[in-house]
């Protein structure tokens, strides 16, 4: 739950897409309702795993280019 130096997000953003503040919320599943909501979700989802690894891709060059010089 602690933000890495390098990446600048928490290892929970960057494997789940999100950040949990219990061990209970690594078991939520998607919501079984209608389509509609469960696309919704998995959108939601999709959006949140691709900001977190552009941050995470963003951080490492940053930390690439400082050690390099």
């Amino acid at each position: 739950m602690t933000v890495h130096s390098v990446t600048g997000i928490t290892p929970n953003m960057a494997m789940l897409g999100r950040d949990v503040l219990t061990p209970v919320t690594l078991i939520a599943q998607p919501p079984n309702e209608p389509v509609k909501i469960t696309v919704t979700y998995v959108t939601s989802y999709r959006n949140a795993m691709r900001e977190a690894h552009n941050r995470i891709r963003e951080s490492m060059h940053s930390v690439a280019r400082t050690q390099k010089t």
